[in-house]
């Protein structure tokens, strides 16, 4: 969004390809992936506010933002932590939710949220997360 209130949108074919094309070839812009958006053949676009009792995810993804310092990179490495559990059918789909937001409840209360942090603080979480994991505690 720019200061002016208008709004610059990137829409594309959805195709998995397109993210994963932009990341390997990062910074510059990679070939074409994916077959091109033919906007009039589109069915028109609606939007909707996110239903956050049926999606409570999102709810926890916005909190972890408003409380900013290290509690994003927290909800991230759960996040990865618990769909790895899931894809190895170690929980089910339901429970990624609940593990994310036991070790971002966690966190908050170890750490506070750390509103000042390095890089190496970062790359921590991913340890405290696993150490989290590993005693029982995301359960």
């Amino acid at each position: 969004e720019f200061t002016d209130g208008s709004i610059l949108a990137q829409m594309a074919t959805p195709d998995m390809r397109l993210p994963i094309e932009a990341a390997i070839a990062y910074p510059s812009r990679g070939g074409r992936v994916a077959p091109p958006l033919e906007l009039i053949h589109c069915p028109p676009l609606t939007f909707e506010a996110v239903d956050e009792e049926t999606f409570p995810a999102v709810a926890l993804a916005r909190h972890a933002m408003e409380r900013g310092g290290l509690c994003p990179a927290v909800l991230n490495a759960a996040n990865e932590r618990a769909v790895a559990e899931f894809l190895q059918g170690r929980i089910g789909f339901l429970d990624i939710y609940c593990r994310v937001e036991a070790a971002l409840s966690a966190f908050e209360r170890y750490a506070g949220g750390c509103d000042e942090y390095s890089l190496e603080d970062v790359l921590d979480v991913v340890s405290w997360v696993e150490s989290f994991w590993k005693a029982g505690d995301s359960h």
